[in-house]
């Protein structure tokens, strides 16, 4: 598989926010692909505001790997928090 780190991202509707459910998505899409794919580690970008999602891998016990700047489509620049979920041969 290329790269050897793929990018989690999840989005769930504004109704069903609040509901846990970005975790549950994360923590199955992980158990999965430590079972299922050979990679040295998930990268999980969420942006520096956006708390709710920062909860998720922080939550799961997962600290922050790398922080940077990222550009958007409309040119803004915001910043993102990056977590790294490893493969458990790792």
């Amino acid at each position: 598989m290329k790269p050897r780190t793929p990018e989690l991202g999840v989005w769930v509707k504004k109704a069903a926010q609040g509901r846990k459910y970005g975790k549950e998505m994360i923590t199955e899409l992980v158990q999965w692909a430590r079972g299922n794919i050979d990679f040295d580690y998930l990268a999980y970008p969420v942006a520096r505001d956006n708390v709710p999602s920062r909860k998720i891998p922080e939550g799961l016990g997962i600290l922050t790997f790398e922080e940077k700047g990222k550009e958007s489509r409309d040119n803004c620049t915001f910043d993102i928090i990056i977590y790294k979920f490893y493969a458990l041969n790792s």
